[in-house]
């Protein structure tokens, strides 16, 4: 039997002419009445973290905890610690 597997995420570096290249981290969120809205937010610039491991270590326990919670709506912030 296979190993169930689960995508919390994605996390892209996304290119502005205008400012700095930032880390965008998107989403599904589940509402109550079922349906699902992609979301997205910014982790960071890539100055900060010039890495994409250094960026997916921001995001790695806020998202396994949103998950496990059983608030489908909370409000998640990811910060730097």
């Amino acid at each position: 039997m296979k190993r169930r597997r689960y995508q919390y995420g994605s996390l892209t570096k996304k290119n502005n002419r205008l400012s700095q290249d930032v880390w965008q981290f998107r989403f599904y969120e589940t509402t109550h009445e079922g349906r699902r809205y992609r979301r997205s937010t910014t982790i960071g610039t890539v100055a900060q973290y010039p890495t994409k491991t250094d960026a997916l270590r921001i995001i790695e326990v806020p998202a396994l905890t949103s998950r496990c919670s059983k608030n489908c709506c909370g409000t998640r912030r990811f910060r730097a610690p």
